[in-house]
């Protein structure tokens, strides 16, 4: 096995003092702590400790992912909330025929919580993650559109049961 390290302090460099390192190991990465080990004011040598990090980066990236989920959604309860009142208000003032053209605009064009993004990400997840990064995105006055040649052939992550 061959380690990489990411700094540019080479892994030798451990053995003189005490340090931490981030280091790759083939697809892992590596945390490498060194310490001095001494008796009696004698330098015996350093120990080096390996600890593996890849999960526990995986698990963070996991974690902001449904961060990033949750944190689109009171917007979406916000516009849905907004949605209905809508709806409520035509309807309570005799609009019927204008209820009803508001509620086919609303599903024909998706905005009614079906996801835009259907023909090229067919990922569930990520489908839900870029409508509620949508409604998050227009709570705060900016458009947020996938271009047209964006696509996503396959599953991107499927949460853990």
């Amino acid at each position: 096995m061959r380690l990489r390290s990411t700094s540019r302090a080479p892994v030798n460099a451990l053995k003189n003092t005490a340090k931490t390192l981030l280091v790759v190991a083939g697809n892992r990465v590596l945390v490498v702590n060194s310490r001095l080990v001494t008796r009696d004011e004698e330098d015996l040598g350093s120990v080096l400790t390996f600890r593996d990090r890849t999960d526990l980066d995986a698990l963070t990236r996991e974690l902001d992912a449904v961060r990033s989920l949750s944190d689109g959604l009171p917007a979406q309860r916000h516009e849905y909330s907004n949605r209905l009142h809508t709806i409520s208000g035509l309807l309570q003032l005799g609009h019927n025929g204008e209820a009803v053209e508001y509620l086919q605009a609303l599903t024909e064009t998706g905005v009614a919580g079906t996801a835009p993004v259907s023909d090229s990400v067919t990922d569930p997840y990520l489908q839900a993650l870029l409508v509620a990064k949508m409604a998050q995105a227009k709570e705060k006055g900016v458009l947020l559109r996938l271009s047209e040649d964006s696509w996503v052939r396959a599953t991107y992550w499927t949460p853990p049961r």
